[in-house]
């Protein structure tokens, strides 16, 4: 709704009971959600289901393999509104991801890490070089706090 895309509609659904036919849907963007779900082989499994040959998922979801937790623990602890370990049922790192999509020929991904635009507000050109290393050198080793995984369908 308010939305003015072409040839794109906008749907709220069940990830984990889709309602469309099978092999009718392009792609897929599952940003963020796969964390809380209780059974994420259901959304995987409804995913692979509508996809056509060809068909692209992309997910985002934090990085099990980062320190992710410990600013879930802060946020909790310091009591800003949202338990994060009540609505993050499950955390995946690249290979659980990977082991998921193996019916597809060809998955990619990243990770993200997010330390240099927190130190860009800060105006210093120095310090804001050695954040971008910084976020750099983790996601090199897959240590970004988001995986962004995507995927072809055969």
């Amino acid at each position: 709704k308010g939305k003015n895309i072409t040839n794109t509609e906008f749907l709220i659904a069940d990830a984990e009971q889709l309602p469309f036919n099978e092999k009718t849907i392009d792609r897929i963007i599952c940003a963020e959600i796969i964390e809380h779900l209780h059974e994420p082989e259901k959304m995987i499994a409804e995913s692979e289901r509508v996809l056509r040959g060809g068909g692209k998922i992309a997910i985002s979801t934090p990085n099990e393999h980062s320190i992710w937790g410990v600013y879930e623990f802060f946020w909790d602890v310091l009591g800003r509104g949202r338990n994060y370990g009540e609505t993050h049922l499950r955390f995946f790192s690249v290979p659980e991801l990977e082991s998921c999509f193996t019916s597809y020929p060809e998955r990619s991904h990243t990770t993200l890490f997010f330390i240099s635009p927190v130190i860009a507000l800060l105006g210093n050109r120095t310090i804001l070089r050695w954040g971008v290393r910084f976020d750099e050198m983790l996601e090199r080793v897959n240590g970004g706090v988001i995986i962004v995984f995507s995927a072809k369908k055969r």
